[in-house]
């Protein structure tokens, strides 16, 4: 799927009406994104085979089971996909760390060795997986001679120990007196918007050089589980997929910005809220082979319930006209699946135009969790079709159920 944002065709202003910053003159850029694929990619229906096949190799695990009888689960399995899962058209490709993915030679696999009990290996197992890897991706965002940042905020909810890749990194570098690390765990999808804000606060505190990095590492593709048939958790494991990303934040001048070479998102604002009674909607827990995932069907009315006054909120906070900026602004919205963008875009009564780039996404990497919007951000960042002074409104999601936005503007 090729890259097809654009913009309306009324331009944009260059600097959009309402105060300059909710943080005064000098302000905060988001730059620098550093985009890692993972060492896998896959189609989305390559994927729903492997699962549907892995589904049934779970099940009759332990069991005496006729090649005919597993044929015809699977194949119950592959419809229940089809009916509940996401499709090709909406996913094209996911990526992921684990090889498991790539064969179906099912003793020979790293995770899903499914053994006695049908379940593949134990949550040390993943995540001693997730500390070697981790290792590697810090490695290679910071390869030998690199300078040392003012801090790391190492983001992720698919796996931890400690110390974990951050302070490995800083350890082996001797970075200890320059860099500090700040583990940012189990948030969920939204964690990108307190993290941000995090590292906002490290700056304005004025105690340590920048730039602050925030670096997330999300191995999804670990906790999908094959014995769980529920229609829910085909939901689920049709979705997510590994990201790794890094960016920079860096203070900024109004003189800095204007002469700034590579495009950035200036921060104009950010907050938070929990929508009342929603604690059950979404969860995610840890468990004795994987970190499991609730998602209830009551997630989209609940967007539909609190979306509307929450971004129009957003904008009042820093003095713009929703209803003027709207039509103009680019939507960065998290894409917990296709049902989520789709739901918002009638929700705000948007154009496709302007949560396109939340579409890309979600096609071509699947969801990445925590690091689903910072690719959202660099691709805005980057196309030439989005031009310097458009508005940015990013929106995401998560337990609690957390909503988060923040309002930039590309510069």
């Amino acid at each position: 799927m090729k890259s097809t944002l654009t913009m309306a065709r009324t331009p944009l202003p260059q600097r959009s009406r309402g105060r300059v910053s909710r943080f005064g003159p000098r302000t905060i850029l988001i730059t620098d994104f550093r985009i890692q694929n993972p060492s896998h990619r896959s189609s989305q229906a390559t994927l729903l085979e492997w699962l549907a096949e892995a589904h049934a190799q779970s099940a009759s695990t332990g069991q005496s089971v006729s090649p005919a009888a597993a044929g015809l689960f699977r194949k119950k399995i592959e419809q229940w996909f089809g009916r509940y899962g996401c499709s090709p058209a909406r996913i094209g490709y996911r990526w992921h760390e684990l090889p498991d993915f790539t064969h179906r030679d099912w003793k020979d696999m790293r995770i899903f060795r499914f053994g006695e009990n049908g379940l593949g290996s134990d949550v040390g197992d993943r995540m001693r997986f997730f500390d070697e890897s981790v290792a590697h991706v810090f490695t290679r965002f910071y390869p030998e001679h690199a300078p040392a940042p003012g801090a790391i905020l190492h983001v992720t909810c698919t796996g931890y120990l400690s110390p974990g890749g951050a302070q490995r990194l800083v350890s082996s570098r001797r970075w200890g007196r320059r860099t500090e690390v700040y583990n940012v765990y189990h948030m969920g999808c939204y964690a990108a918007h307190p993290a941000v804000r995090l590292g906002m606060g490290l700056i304005s505190s004025g105690s340590l050089s920048v730039p602050v990095d925030i670096v997330h590492t999300e191995l999804c593709s670990l906790h999908l589980d094959p014995a769980n048939h529920a229609p829910e958790q085909l939901v689920i494991q049709s979705l997510f997929s590994d990201g790794f990303i890094k960016y920079s934040l860096v203070p900024a001048a109004p003189g800095d910005r204007s002469r700034s070479a590579a495009a950035a998102l200036e921060i104009l604002h950010m907050r938070e809220e929990i929508v009342p009674n929603s604690t059950e909607s979404m969860s995610w827990s840890t468990g004795p082979f994987i970190y499991e995932m609730t998602l209830s069907k009551e997630v989209p009315v609940l967007l539909a319930q609190a979306l509307p006054a929450f971004v129009r909120s957003l904008f009042a906070d820093v003095g713009l006209d929703y209803d003027r900026e709207k039509t103009q602004s680019v939507f960065a919205i998290h894409p917990g699946g296709p049902r989520i963008i789709d739901a918002c875009q009638k929700i705000l009564d948007l154009e496709s135009w302007q949560v396109q780039a939340s579409r890309e996404v979600l096609f071509e990497h699947g969801n990445m969790s925590s690091a689903t919007l910072p690719h959202i951000w660099q691709r805005i960042v980057e196309s030439s079709k989005v031009p310097r002074g458009a508005l940015v409104l990013s929106v995401g999601a998560g337990p609690g159920l957390t909503l988060v936005g923040g309002v930039f503007r590309k510069v």
